[in-house]
């Protein structure tokens, strides 16, 4: 099964090709099936009209998802019906879901906005919080740019026995004892430069740490001690997904926008929806922006970059057109913006989370 989603897992491996696809987006739930000729065709329908952040998938198959609104959800046929699954949870606006294996043991882990970090033990069946994640110094200045201009956890990874937690906009933290505590990686003095999206880590290369953030890509070779900014991928100035090769840990790929938020003069809200011929899937970029994905190897340093404009459809146009999108303005590299809740949903910039 293949499972597609801004904020969920983003490798899926088995021994024969998937005759399954899962996709999240703002409309719900979409699943395909491949026929004979090998074309996905609609097979399904689920969550819908709810916001689908992220999926991913436990060791018995179950699938999970969690939504902007709505918390978290579990289906146990493959992705056809779901039920809520939010015994536990106290914030319901879940940006990341990932099932882990931490400590010998299936760990499932849920971020929101604002940023709190919750756990489950037990399939999603009950959620508690890791309330440690809030104790960190720098946690009363976490913030993000769009209303409600609160911080969220944006990304999780584990790496041997330490659980990683990416905050938008405000920190990089590691914990060693499986939540209980957490400590602060410095990556920049200025809390509002730590603006964490997607985090690489591999398990040949226990001590590296690779990140996506709104200022670019960004490195570590000793496991978050000191770090070192990459170079400028061609046509990406903002990436936002990143995966590294399961087989290859120097081999990753990498998406984003060409700019950055202030040079995009309009928003359009991402709709993924099913064709009307088989599986077609249209989204709306931001308008005047550029999408690019890349893949390069890490040691080399030499990247090979794919881009392609957005084809703004009737209906994006109108979302553009009826979304506010504010008003921008460096000040010390910070984003100020003044726009509803309504267009910060609207945001393009999670349509940029599709790797081909």
């Amino acid at each position: 099964m293949i499972l597609l989603s801004p904020g969920g897992t983003a490798v899926q491996r088995q021994e024969t090709p998937s005759a399954r696809l899962v996709v999240g987006t703002v409309e719900g739930i979409f699943v395909f099936e491949r026929d004979a000729q090998r074309r996905w065709l609609p097979a399904g329908r689920g969550l819908e009209g709810c916001f689908v952040s992220a999926l991913t998938r436990l060791e018995s198959g179950a699938l999970i998802a969690g939504t902007h609104g709505l918390g978290v959800a579990r289906s146990d046929d493959g992705g056809m019906t779901w039920r809520l699954a939010n015994a536990g949870l106290s914030h319901f606006d879940v940006w990341v879901v990932k099932a882990e294996r931490l400590g010998g043991r299936e760990r499932l882990f849920a971020g929101t906005l604002p940023a709190h970090l919750f756990v489950s033990d037990d399939g999603a069946a009950s959620w508690r919080e890791l309330t440690a994640l809030g104790d960190v110094p720098s946690a009363p200045h976490w913030s993000f740019p769009p209303p409600p201009h609160q911080g969220h956890v944006l990304d999780i990874g584990v790496l041997q026995e330490s659980l990683f937690v990416g905050i938008e906009v405000g920190a990089l933290l590691r914990s060693d004892d499986g939540g209980a505590s957490f400590t602060e990686l410095p990556v920049h003095p200025d809390v509002s430069e730590v603006d964490i999206h997607r985090l690489a880590l591999h398990p040949e290369r226990p001590r590296r740490i690779i990140a996506a953030t709104g200022w670019g890509m960004i490195f570590s070779d000793d496991a978050g001690a000191s770090w070192r900014r990459g170079e400028r991928l061609p046509g990406i100035d903002y990436p936002i997904p990143l995966v590294a090769h399961p087989d290859d840990p120097d081999l990753l790929f990498v998406a984003g926008g060409e700019g950055w938020p202030p040079n995009w003069y309009q928003i359009g809200r991402s709709r993924a929806k099913a064709g009307a011929a088989g599986s077609a899937c249209s989204a709306a970029c931001p308008m005047g922006s550029v999408l690019h994905s890349a893949a390069w190897r890490s040691r080399l340093g030499t990247a090979v970059s794919r881009s392609s404009p957005p084809t703004p459809t009737a209906r994006s146009t109108r979302a553009a057109t009826a979304a506010s999108t504010g008003a921008w303005s460096p000040r010390r590299r910070r984003y100020r913006r003044a726009s509803s809740i309504a267009a910060s949903r609207a945001a393009g910039r999670r349509s940029l989370g599709r790797i081909p």
